[in-house]
């Protein structure tokens, strides 16, 4: 016996049924606080910005609740959404994992494949193969954990599957759809695409539940439910559909509402210039708050992060500001005069000091 062991730990090495990696105990506690068990179904949300991952669990009512928000460790791309193979874009949008997209094989540790082209990307000839959330900690389109942390939602995903749920979804999204968020992005070319995912994280956010999503027309439909015998299609028109009135009521109340405090941020942007500087400020912040993070707990942080931040600072340079955002020092010869005391205080026409949010955790 002892031997079958050795011999199958050396054909394995040490990633030895990594896939049948146990819940950890913290987890199972957070679990029973929240009032859910191992084998409740799960939903996933990413968001590229800010680097997160949720994870949330199902609860007797249908309704969701957050258990915990992992770090990822590297994307690849930018903001916006994956448009051919080989752009090395992470997907945005709305897509569903089934057991067969569960790769316990992976050379990546362990992962699961988005099912990214999904039937909105087919209808947009968007393509792309193995976008996937996987650990390594290295991204070429897709997603990345440390190895730990897939493990973890590898192992979740797992007894869900065996709970009976049937496939879990997993929504990705630029940034967490504020209306700060929106109006500091408002000018970008992917805008029109982002409103759509925002109606659907609103769908989300104000009922708790996973929504029922469905492309037609070249687009998403949420909580829809075709009428007349129709039948969704993402390439052909939609047919009749309707959404429960109270629901499609409350969506677009808050869509109008964060609309208008979006265009009152937008305005205070005098010109595209102030708008890009705050939208790369604010991305700078939180690639420095995750380095800081990374390096409080000990750990390397990814060529990706580095790269990305390096990408920042360039761009902010570019636009006539320091590398940390801050507006550049004018010459002493005519940016500062003398005062009283013999003091070198900014001159009129010096140009303000950039005010920087707080850091994004």
């Amino acid at each position: 016996m002892l031997a079958s062991a050795a011999l199958l730990s050396a054909c394995y090495g040490g990633d030895f049924q990594k896939e049948n990696t146990p819940i950890p105990s913290y987890l199972k506690a957070k679990m029973s606080d929240i009032g859910v068990g191992e084998r409740d179904g799960i939903f996933i949300r990413i968001f590229k910005k800010e680097a997160e991952l949720e994870v949330w669990k199902r609860k007797s009512s249908g309704k969701y609740a957050l258990l915990k928000t992992y770090e990822i460790c590297a994307w690849s791309g930018d903001l916006g959404p994956k448009f051919k193979e080989g752009d090395r874009q992470a997907p945005e949008g709305f897509y569903r994992v089934t057991p067969g997209l569960m790769n316990p094989n992976s050379s990546f540790h362990l992962a699961f494949n988005l099912g990214f082209p999904n039937a909105y990307d087919r209808s947009r000839e968007r393509t792309g193969s193995f976008l996937m959330v996987h650990g390594a900690c290295s991204s070429a389109g897709c997603y990345s954990m440390e190895d730990a942390q897939i493990e973890e939602i590898y192992a979740m995903a797992r007894e869900a599957f065996l709970g009976g749920q049937k496939a879990f979804q997993v929504h990705a999204f630029p940034y967490r759809m504020t209306a700060e968020n929106m109006a500091i992005f408002q000018n970008d070319k992917h805008m029109p695409f982002w409103r759509t995912l925002k109606r659907g994280y609103e769908h989300f956010e104000l009922t708790g539940v996973a929504p029922k999503v469905d492309s037609c027309n070249r687009g998403y439909v949420f909580n829809a439910k075709a009428t007349d015998g129709g039948k969704f299609n993402a390439k052909n028109a939609c047919p009749a559909y309707e959404v429960p009135e109270n629901l499609k009521a409350a969506v677009d109340a808050k869509i109008s509402r964060d609309k208008i405090i979006e265009n009152q941020i937008a305005s205070g942007f005098t010109t595209d210039k102030d708008r890009k500087h705050a939208e790369l400020v604010a991305r700078l912040n939180t690639e420095e708050a995750r380095i800081d993070k990374f390096k409080d707990r000990g750990l390397a942080y990814s060529s990706h992060m580095k790269r990305r931040l390096v990408s920042i600072q360039k761009q902010l340079v570019a636009l006539g500001y320091k590398p940390d955002g801050s507006a550049p020092s004018a010459p002493a010869t005519d940016a500062v005069q003398t005062g009283a005391t013999g003091a070198a205080t900014p001159a009129s026409n010096a140009p303000t000091p950039a005010k920087r949010p707080g850091n994004a955790a």
